[in-house]
């Protein structure tokens, strides 16, 4: 992003030319320079007195595309608003680790409800919910007893419970045989 005229409110992507931290495209661009103002203003053929000066024999594969930017960087960096173009030379990547160290006097209530939580959802999930209902009518010559149960798991397991409840409560009501039923 290059500001023009220097002012911080028209910042813009802006292309310069050729690329400046490569030492021959940055010879390149001198060199085509000097042989523009040496040869007034002629510039096919400064530029190749420049690509031969700086390339030799040993000519690049993409020079057309190395002399389009090399024309790009003459006709803008001397609008530029700048003496000077600022390039990175070169760059190393730092790796480093930032450790925070805090103090909160809070946490013990959170690690605390985060236990609890934990302990209910092991009560939910792992115990079986079961339910069991007495009705006591008043008949004629007595009294009705009505059990009934219900159980969200194993529900073989709790027929033998409820079963033994039954035989428990006949025990120990002393009902008739007539009277006890699954």
């Amino acid at each position: 992003m290059v500001s023009l005229t220097g002012d911080n409110r028209d910042f813009q992507s802006f292309f310069l030319g050729p690329d400046l931290t490569n030492p021959k495209e940055w010879e390149l661009f001198h060199v085509f320079g000097e042989g523009v103002r040496a040869t007034d203003g002629d510039g096919i053929e400064a530029f190749k007195a420049a690509i031969n000066s700086v390339y030799g024999d040993q000519m690049p594969d993409d020079f057309q595309d190395l002399g389009g930017r090399t024309l790009q960087g003459m006709k803008m960096l001397p609008t530029l608003p700048w003496p000077f173009v600022p390039v990175l030379d070169d760059y190393e990547q730092v790796y480093y680790t930032g450790l925070q160290l805090a103090r909160d006097p809070g946490m013990n209530v959170v690690w605390s409800g985060s236990a609890l939580l934990t302990f209910g959802l092991c009560i939910m999930l792992y115990v079986s919910h079961r339910k069991v209902w007495l009705v006591i009518e008043a008949q004629d010559r007595g009294m009705r007893i009505r059990v009934a149960g219900l159980a969200n798991r194993n529900p073989m397991a709790f027929d033998g419970e409820f079963n033994d409840l039954l035989r428990e409560l006949n025990d120990n009501l002393g009902l008739s045989p007539q009277g006890v039923s699954a």
